[in-house]
């Protein structure tokens, strides 16, 4: 069940309200106050995200928690002065830890809102963690290759950082060197979608069941990097294949919300066997 807050600020109500939280409660309740009942939509679009719930800081920070919100209205602030730092490190918990090959969606802005341009970026570090605000994981992303990431969708400041085949649990922002402040808003990823192994037969047409499907999301299949499938169903089709041998196959299964955010890739494997081979002086019944 949810509830639903228009509230006073979402009177013109497009999508973009999608953008606030939605709160899973025992009941529904929708208070109607200019609400757009078009905001229903978004309980299915954003199902499938996971939001960083934990966080750590050091150096100066304003609203630290915020960040650990879902409500993109607010943010946490850094505020570096010169020659100093300020550093904010995004935890998910034990029990939504991401896997090693799941993409991290992160939005951060200038003091005003805006995209960071190359002044900030060239004295601001983000990062992968584990366990903590340290110590760091694979890639540390600035100046050149931190610009690289922003502009992920019509979002100011979304970046998505990609996987690395890595532990962590955590990302994380340093900032340093300027009498300047910046804008985190939040950290979350997209959950994997989950499928079983199975088994089907030579020249047979099959479907993957997605048994955590998800309306409002598209699902990918792949084969190494080449994409072979496609569903917005719960129901993957599988290309057909005809052998005279068993032939096991490994897929990846990927969920994307909005065309713009994609989970992390689960391997599934599916196993081809041939046609069992008919007599030739057998008597079909």
């Amino acid at each position: 069940m949810f509830e639903i807050d228009g509230g006073a600020n979402n009177s013109s109500c497009p999508l973009l309200t999608c953008l606030k939280p939605i709160t899973i409660k025992q009941s529904i309740a929708i208070r109607l106050g200019g609400i757009c009942l078009s905001l229903l939509t978004c309980i299915n679009v954003q199902a499938q995200r996971v939001y960083a719930s934990l966080e750590q800081n050091s150096g100066i920070i304003s609203g630290a928690s915020n960040a650990t919100s879902s409500d993109s209205s607010t943010y946490s602030t850094l505020t570096s002065v010169l020659f100093g730092s300020a550093t904010q490190n995004l935890q998910f918990s034990a029990a939504n830890k991401p896997s090693s090959t799941t993409p991290i969606i992160l939005r951060m802005t200038t003091s005003s809102g805006l995209v960071l341009g190359t002044g900030l970026v060239s004295n601001l570090e983000v990062a992968k963690t584990l366990g903590g605000i340290s110590p760091t994981v694979g890639t540390v992303y600035t100046s050149t290759s931190l610009a690289a990431l922003l502009g992920l969708g019509s979002v100011v400041g979304e970046m998505l950082i990609p996987p690395e085949n890595a532990n962590f649990d955590g990302v994380r922002a340093y900032f340093y060197g300027l009498a300047n402040s910046i804008r985190i808003y939040y950290a979350f990823y997209i959950k994997s979608p989950t499928a079983n192994n199975l088994t089907t037969c030579s020249g047979q047409s099959a479907i993957l069941p997605i048994t955590n499907f998800q309306s409002g999301y598209t699902y990918k299949l792949y084969e190494g990097t080449t994409q072979v499938g496609t569903t917005t169903t719960a129901n993957m089709p599988l290309p057909v294949i005809t052998t005279a041998t068993t032939v096991i196959k490994n897929y990846s299964l990927e969920a994307i919300e909005a065309n713009v955010y994609p989970s992390g890739r689960t391997a599934v494997q599916v196993t081809v066997r041939p046609r069992p081979t008919v007599p030739g002086n057998a008597t079909l019944n």
